[in-house]
């Protein structure tokens, strides 16, 4: 079974259907420091990830 799926195969079902209807962006209008504090986090952790496993990005 698909992971993003209900259990009845429709995406207009919980949790589908309470997205904001403006989107991401409508969504996060005005906090640009969080969607710049979720990237940096997100470098950050995969730093981590790849010294932890001798790899480069």
């Amino acid at each position: 079974m698909n992971a993003c799926r209900q259990r009845n195969g429709s995406i207009g079902t919980k949790p589908f259907n309470n997205l904001h209807a403006g989107g991401p962006d409508a969504l996060f209008e005005g906090r640009e420091n969080v969607i710049e504090g979720i990237f940096a986090t997100l470098k950050t952790v995969r730093e981590s990830l790849d010294r932890s496993s001798g790899e480069s990005a």
